[in-house]
Formats: C-alpha cells, structure tokens, sequence
C-alpha cells in the first residue's frame, strides 16, 4: 500500500485522499490488490474517520465494494474492527441511507469463530457499539439470537465475561441485553444451559442488579426447560386411565368369582367341609388361593390408586413439573398393576389345570412368565431412574430459586 495513503487513513485526512486520487484514479484499486492485510478501509474504520470512509465508499468502485467485505489475518472486515475498537461514527454507516447496502451486508457478515459483530462487541467490551448495533437490528431477532461455533449468543458471552477485570462494563452490556433482547434470555448454549445458568454457576451471582434482572424478565435455567418437555409426556395420562380401569375391573371380576366358581351348598361332610358362597379354590388349593388373592389385591389397589392419583394431580398440581412427577408415579403403580394381574392369571390358569397335565403346561406358563419379567423389568428401572432424576432436578433448581430471589441487604447509609 502507498504510504502516503496509509498515513491518510490513519490521520483521516480526505484532503490527502483526493490530491492522491486526483493524482492517481487507480490508487485504491491498485492498494486493495497489493494488500495482504488490512486495506485503507480497515484502517480508517479502526480508528474511526467516519469522513474518510464515506468518502472511500463514494468512489463505488469495485475495489471498494470489495473492499469493504474484504478480511484482515484475524478474519475481520472493515465494520469487525469498528466494532472491536467502538468506532460508533462509523457504525452509523451501516445504517446510513447511501451507504446503507454494503454496511449493512459487511455488518452481517460472520467472523471466523461464527459469532456476529454483536458478539465482538461483547468479547472487547464495546457497550456504546453494541447500543447502536441492536437498535439497527432490532427488527432481526434471529440475527440478534445468533449463536457461535461454541453455541453461544451474546448473552451466553456477555455472563462469561463477567469474570474478567472489566466487571462493570461486562454488568452493563448484561443488563443491556435482558432488557433490549429479551427473546435470547432462554436459548441454550451447546451443553443446553441458558444464560442464567451461567450466572448462577459464577460467584459473581451475588450481583443483585443483574440477578433482580434476570429474575423480573422471566429468565428461565436449562432445566425448566426440561419442565416443558416432560409435560409432553401427559398426553399419555388418558391411556394410564384406560389401562387402569381395564385392570381394576379384571381385578375385581376375579375377587368376587374366583377361579373354580363357588360352593352352591352346604355341607360339613367329606374332605372340604363349606358354606354356599365360598370358593372352591380356597378349599381345594388354598396356597394357590391365597396367592391368586394376594396378587389379584395388589393389582386391585395399584389400578384405583393409579385413577386417584390421577384425579388428584389434574385438580390439585398445577405446576407442570409436579404435575410430571405425579405422571411417573402413575406410570410406576400401573405397572406393578399390570405385573400383578398378570401372575394372578398364572396362578388361576395353574389352579385350574388337572395334575396330569401340569408338566406339560409348564413351558407355555414359565416361557410366557420370563417374557413379563424381561419386559417389566427395564420397565421398572426406566421409571426408577428417572423418578430419581427428577428428585434431584427438582432440588437442584430449588436451590439455584433460592440463590436467584434472595435478597442483598440494602447498604446503610
């Protein structure tokens, strides 16, 4: 590059700039093609001459159009480093009425790590840049919202900041963004955590104006999120009531006509003395009896308490999350429900069978059996599991609540 015009994008003399085009025409053109780093544009948006870039971008040359999405060895343009450095004058340009298509699309353009010009003026701390830059796009949320290759938004980067030595700048742009962008307050970063769970996790956490922040414009961790997507889950609370009900009636068709009928007379003669009414099973095999009756109670109480739990969580628990946990109970009693009603019918088929054919009914009896067990038991440890995941969800977020509503005390004056 010519010296003569580097030493005027540095200063921003345009008087040097237009005895030097007037000298050569081809000036910038033959600049931007010798440059291997950062051209006259770069220069002059870094230290901010507003004047000497309106008037590079006035030649409307294609080395100046080229120029101005032209990248430096650190992968920035003209308009990155006017951010970096918080060269305002010049961001004005981007929304400038004759300059306002090239700006804008420089402006747009994302740097190497995939982040935005919104988030270099995070990371370098450039407050009043970021002001304008929002206001110009405002009407562009996704762009706004924009994560880079490390899933994060500008909130996500303006919390992480906060550790560093410019602390009150980094408070600033915080409490900037909740209350200019609050529709990024709830994206998720790659590891699925939200901006205040960032907060939450640094001890600077204790700052009351950023934490009242947060909590007055909804700001939600990643795990209420998981609230919401386990709510899906009672769209199968329906079918819970149906499988309980078929239950619970199986259930107590069986107690009261039990396998083998019952005695239609009295008697006190013979090996099975009885009253009309009792079961013949109880007399015949009572350890088969006392099983069936055992299970078949089981399955009797799990079914009506499935259906009570249900109609308890849908008029008391509001609450998506207690609602959820309610659903996992539900799902846990059906399931010794189902278990039960299903040995009870081993028990009544084997009750039934004459003793000569019992050896050869056992394998379709035990084969079926190791079937249910197979299946019931990754059942019951699915639900297990995640009955215990939600215990310790739920005191988690109850602790990082408490973090976030207590109060500082008031310093006295």
């Amino acid at each position: 590059m010519d010296t003569r015009l580097r030493t005027a994008a540095v200063r921003g003399d345009t008087a040097v700039l237009s005895q030097l085009l007037g000298e050569d025409p081809h000036l910038i053109n033959e600049s931007y093609i010798n440059c291997e780093d950062k051209n006259v544009l770069h220069i002059s948006a870094m230290f901010g001459h507003e004047e000497f870039v309106r008037e590079i971008l006035r030649l409307n040359s294609s080395a100046t159009r080229d120029m101005c999405f032209a990248r430096d060895r650190d992968g920035r343009n003209p308009t990155h480093l006017a951010a970096i450095h918080g060269k305002v004058d010049v961001l004005k340009l981007v929304d400038d009425d004759d300059d306002h298509e090239l700006m804008m699309k420089a402006a747009m353009e994302k740097v190497d790590d995939g982040g935005t010009i919104l988030h270099l003026c995070v990371k370098h701390n450039q407050l009043e840049a970021l002001r304008l830059l929002l206001r110009i796009f405002s009407a562009d949320p996704k762009f706004v919202g924009a994560k880079n290759n490390d899933g994060m938004t500008i909130l996500h980067m303006a919390v992480m900041n906060n550790r560093n030595q410019n602390k009150m700048w980094n408070q600033e742009i915080i409490l900037h963004l909740i209350e200019e962008a609050p529709y990024i307050l709830n994206l998720q970063n790659a590891s699925g955590k939200t901006a205040l769970d960032l907060f939450l996790e640094q001890e600077s956490s204790i700052d009351g104006k950023i934490r009242e922040s947060f909590a007055r414009s909804g700001a939600r961790t990643g795990d209420s999120r998981l609230n919401s997507y386990l709510e899906n889950f009672e769209d199968n609370r329906n079918s819970i009531m149906v499988a309980a009900s078929i239950i619970a009636s199986a259930a107590f068709t069986a107690l009261i006509n039990p396998p083998g009928g019952v005695w239609q007379d009295n008697s006190s003669d013979g090996p099975y003395p009885h009253i009309a009414g009792e079961s013949v099973l109880a007399q015949t095999h009572p350890k088969q009896y006392n099983a069936l009756v055992f299970y078949i109670t089981t399955a009797l109480i799990s079914s009506n308490a499935t259906i009570l739990l249900h109609l308890i969580s849908g008029v008391l628990m509001k609450r998506p999350f207690q609602r959820t946990m309610m659903l996992f109970i539900e799902i846990f009693a059906i399931l010794v429900a189902g278990g039960s009603i299903c040995v009870a019918g081993g028990y009544s088929f084997s009750s039934i069978v004459p003793e000569s054919s019992k050896w050869h009914m056992k394998p379709p009896l035990v084969i079926p059996a190791i079937i249910a067990c197979g299946i019931l038991t990754p059942l019951f440890t699915y639900v297990g599991v995640n009955l215990t995941n939600i215990v310790v969800v739920l005191a988690r977020w109850r602790l990082l609540k408490k973090r976030l509503t207590t109060t500082i005390p008031s310093p006295r004056v």
